[in-house]
């Protein structure tokens, strides 16, 4: 046996007692091989000698998952929090609110303020003041909708981004 076979062994078992005969008669040849051995035999003393310990549970689990992750076989998973799920879409539906928002306020400031509005551009402002108080529900209803629709959508899309 070559002494790179010998040495491998006692990676496994390294008190003299339990070795192979072979290996045995190996050792009273080599000296390199005997001081290899007695340094195995030593080491698994020491570990005999160590006081156990036991892992916490699930510990074995969370080892590998991370050491899969490091490989890039298993993304690692942040943990989820309520602003971690729900900020993407807070942010996404905010500027069609806000713009919904400024439509709605200055729709109002519009039809208060008509008659200042008329003073300065009668025949315009009068036509269109007079469709904008004719249709005011209706044009308030598709404005709450077509800004409720933008946000729906833009939140839509800052979720399927994640």
């Amino acid at each position: 046996m070559r002494c790179e076979d010998i040495r491998k062994q006692f990676g496994t078992v390294a008190e003299l007692s339990r070795l192979p005969d072979r290996v045995r008669a190996h050792l009273l040849e080599c000296r390199d091989c005997r001081r290899a051995q007695a340094l195995y035999s030593a080491i698994e003393r020491e570990f005999r000698e160590q006081p156990s310990w036991e892992p916490p549970p699930g510990f074995s689990g969370r080892v590998g998952l991370k050491g899969l992750a490091s490989l890039g076989e298993v993304p690692e998973k942040p943990p989820l929090t309520f602003w971690s799920t729900v900020g993407p879409a807070v942010a996404a539906s905010l500027p069609p609110l806000l713009l919904g928002l400024l439509v709605a306020i200055f729709s109002m400031l519009v039809l208060l303020n008509l008659d200042v509005l008329a003073m300065g551009f009668r025949q315009p402002v009068t036509a269109f003041s007079r469709a904008l108080l004719v249709h005011a529900i209706p044009l308030a209803w598709i404005t709450a909708a077509l800004s409720l629709g933008s946000a729906a959508w833009f939140t839509r899309r800052a979720l399927r981004s994640q």
